[in-house]
């Protein structure tokens, strides 16, 4: 609940949550409750700002939550501006960027193992599905890895894949990697399932043998000279734009000599016998 925001009955403010105590079932609000009093009351909790996996590392477009179409983009600011609430319940039609979530902590409940050259992690005492997520940092004998997907709270699927040495009953932590933040208008008044298309962040490899970068091999030497640019850009050498060039030149012509699909069917010149007009 931290970071969302609260409103009490007969009150027209909204106080942000910034903090909770589950045993005496405590909230505690950045800014006192002052224009209304007493016990008994009902309350609202609204869900303002939504933070995308840490595996995504831009948004391209949202999808319409009714019909189809997208959510146009505003900034937060011109909505502010244009509405007179935006706290306003409804379907959403605009969205803006905000941030990441200043109140993600780090995950480390139970222990984890991991069998030799595997990329599965079976958990003792987690509880995965609320607290790991796509693109997060999982962290064991001081290694870095990254979550793949989440399958049940004591089993998930890792992009690398773990070494020699098996991880037998070991501690571990899961931190989120600056998950991009988005606000909606209207705010949602009904639980609702918006898709959406992004760019997915780029992992280190830690496994020599069994890591792989997830495209075919044919991308490998486009991939080396982007990460071969970026290198001489981070030391100044003008060099870098020229391989840069090289590098979208190259991922240029493996997308037109790739067929990512086959065709439904082939088409062919009719045979049309001689002396027929």
């Amino acid at each position: 609940m931290q970071g969302r925001f609260f409103q009490v009955q007969d009150s027209s403010h909204w106080h942000k949550i910034i903090n909770v105590n589950v045993s005496t079932s405590t909230v505690i609000l950045d800014t006192p409750v002052t224009d209304v009093n007493g016990s008994g009351k009902t309350f609202k909790i609204w869900k303002r700002f939504y933070y995308m996996p840490s595996e995504v590392v831009s948004v391209l477009h949202f999808g319409r939550w009714d019909g189809s179409g997208r959510i146009d983009y505003k900034g937060s600011q011109i909505i502010q501006r244009e509405v007179s609430s935006i706290s306003t319940e409804g379907s959403p039609v605009y969205y803006s960027d905000y941030g990441v979530d200043p109140y993600e902590s780090t995950y480390a409940a139970g222990t984890v193992s991991i069998s030799a050259n595997d990329n599965v992690v079976t958990g003792v005492g987690t509880e995965a599905l609320v607290n790991i997520d796509s693109g997060d940092i999982f962290t064991v004998n001081s290694i870095d890895y990254r979550v793949k997907r989440v399958e049940t709270d004591t089993r998930w699927v890792l992009y690398n894949y773990n070494g020699e040495t098996a991880v037998d009953a070991a501690p571990y932590t899961v931190k989120k990697d600056n998950p991009l933040g988005f606000q909606f208008y209207y705010s949602a008044d009904d639980y609702k399932i918006i898709p959406y298309e992004y760019l997915g962040r780029a992992f280190d490899m830690v496994n020599e043998t069994y890591d792989s970068t997830g495209l075919p091999e044919d991308f490998d030497k486009a991939i080396l000279s982007r990460a071969e640019s970026l290198f001489l850009k981070d030391k100044d050498d003008p060099k870098w734009t020229s391989v840069l060039a090289l590098y979208a030149a190259e991922v240029d012509g493996k997308k037109i000599s790739s067929d990512p699909v086959s065709p439904s069917f082939y088409q062919f010149s009719p045979g049309i016998p001689h002396g027929i007009r």
